[in-house]
């Protein structure tokens, strides 16, 4: 008689005569028969259950790549919504000479639209080869690529399902009244002033629309208060400027009146926000009135809207808790002079200036993009103590991300003054001898371990917040929002022995190839990008 029981239930056989044959053990006097057709009928088991392991696994693996492709469908008719969305729905610009659909009543630089001045600040650019194709998406991804208009020849792009579609008409469509924005181009009265009426427009409807004429480059104008002849921007003439042996009062700007930032010929606004900060840059957070510009921090929802490509960054940027501003030149024009503005910093608990939080008020000139040739000049107020200044170098070639290796930075003691309850005038002065950096009309600093920047920069000047609250101050808990840094005036003294920088009437005329690289500010300002992000 043999006895069986489970050898799950036995780590070994008892005794030396059993066997553990599969899951049983065969206790009792040898049979070699029965033993070996029980290997074999286990065996047979066996692989019977293997063969449904595997055809288990590959069913298994099939519904996986099933699920993945319906997965990639969904997303890609979601693609295709969004992009029919940001085609057809209430936003719209011209760019680059291309159309795209835009709700009458809207308009790009701001006041009338629903969406006020950022309208077009929903869209990155079109590319030629594909109409609805999008670059904010697939150009800031594949950071390697060129960045210019013309994406279509790309691989894995939204142009690969592209299918051309039946163009839009007026006979189709028949005239109207109302902007319709499922058409793909428009029959109403008023298409022509947005650039957007179907080409049978004039035959079918009657109108004779005029021709669009291309904008003239703005040129820098005087200031109301009066003009001075060689300042830009918008000087005062009832203002006895400083005099500087050396330099020369070059462009001006004491905010006495609101700056334009889509039309002005200097100043932008920028789209992006660090990496390490807790703020996206938009425009309506550069403001302007009481004769200062105030760049507010907030928290107030809902933010304006703003497509995740940045253009100032170059980069995608995710979801930030709060909204702030950078006030910027549009250009890399600046080089050599004196760069001077006056400043409070902003209180992180409405009248209590002694509370510390974290933030930092900026002024300073950087040479975009950083990834390329990294230079930059900073003044940094921050929030970690009533009189907390930081001055700072940078230089860096073909990096974009940062090491304390690429800076050279120092705290110098300003004194017992308190920078938010006061305005105090920051300068430095940048020559090819060096940088030196003045408070209050004192040298606070003077020269750098790192090599002088030698190459044109934009100026900035922005207020944003460090994530978690570390440079910039500990106390982040304490910060209540809004909050704001005031700027009473900048100027800028062009240096007397510069022959290149700032070009001719600040026009953009005598920049280099590189310096356009990867110029552009945010979606609006009409510059191209032209480079590559690493390259």
């Amino acid at each position: 008689m043999k006895l069986f029981f489970s050898c799950v239930m036995a780590s070994v056989c008892l005794g030396h005569s059993s066997q553990c044959i599969g899951d049983n053990c065969l206790v009792g006097e040898e049979d070699d028969e029965a033993a070996e057709s029980l290997k074999v009928s286990l065996l047979q088991k066996r692989r019977q259950s293997d063969v449904s392991t595997v055809e288990t696994m590959n069913e298994l693996e099939e519904r996986k790549a099933a699920m993945l492709a319906e997965l990639a469908e969904i997303e890609q008719e979601l693609r295709k919504a969004d992009e029919m969305e940001a085609l057809t729905g209430p936003y719209g610009k011209l760019h680059g000479g291309h159309k795209i659909p835009q709700p009458e009543g809207a308009e790009i630089s701001g006041g009338k639209g629903v969406h006020g001045a950022t309208a077009c600040g929903e869209m990155c650019s079109m590319t030629t080869g594909c109409k609805w194709y999008i670059m904010c998406g697939n150009d800031c991804h594949l950071k390697s690529e060129t960045l210019v208009d013309n994406m279509a020849t790309k691989s894995n792009n939204y142009c690969d399902a592209y299918v051309p579609q039946e163009p839009g008409s007026c006979a189709k469509y028949t005239c109207a009244d109302k902007y319709v924005a499922s058409n793909q181009c428009q029959c109403t009265s008023s298409c022509s002033k947005f650039h957007n009426c179907c080409d049978d427009y004039d035959a079918v409807c009657g109108s004779s629309r005029p021709t669009p004429q291309p904008r003239p480059r703005p040129r820098p104008r005087p200031s109301p208060s009066g003009s001075m002849e060689g300042v830009y921007g918008h000087p005062n003439s009832s203002i006895d400027y400083p005099v500087y042996p050396g330099f020369t009062l070059h462009l001006a700007e004491e905010f006495d009146e609101p700056i334009d930032l889509e039309n002005d010929p200097i100043w932008t606004w920028s789209d992006g926000g660090l990496n390490e900060g807790e703020v996206r840059f938009v425009k309506e957070q550069v403001k302007f009135y009481d004769g200062k510009m105030h760049i507010e921090a907030s928290d107030a929802k809902p933010f304006p809207k703003t497509q995740s490509c940045s253009m100032a960054s170059v980069e995608h940027i995710g979801h930030k808790p709060h909204v702030s501003g950078e006030f910027r030149s549009r250009y890399n024009i600046f080089r050599y002079g004196r760069y001077e503005a006056r400043i409070k910093a902003p209180e992180v608990q409405a009248g209590k200036p002694h509370v510390n939080g974290n933030f930092i008020a900026t002024m300073f000139v950087y040479r975009d993009a950083n990834a390329h040739h990294w230079r930059e000049i900073d003044f940094e107020i921050t929030g970690d103590r009533t009189n907390s200044l930081t001055t700072n170098q940078l230089s860096a070639d073909g990096t974009k991300d940062w090491k304390s290796s690429l800076q050279d930075s120092k705290q110098p003691n300003i004194g017992n003054v308190n920078v938010r309850t006061d305005f105090n005038t920051y300068m430095f002065e940048w020559t090819p001898a060096g940088v030196i950096w003045y408070v209050n009309g004192k040298e606070v600093r003077r020269g750098s371990k790192l090599k002088t920047p030698e190459l044109s920069t934009k100026v900035m000047m922005n207020l944003w917040i460090f994530k978690g609250g570390g440079f910039g101050g500990h106390d982040i808990w304490n910060n209540r929002y809004p909050m704001a840094v005031q700027y009473d005036y900048f100027r800028f003294y062009k240096w007397d022995q510069e022959n290149t920088y700032p070009c001719d009437g600040f026009s953009p005329d005598c920049l280099t190839e590189d310096d356009r690289y990867l110029a552009a500010n945010n979606p609006c300002d009409g510059i191209k990008q032209e480079g590559q992000l690493f390259g």
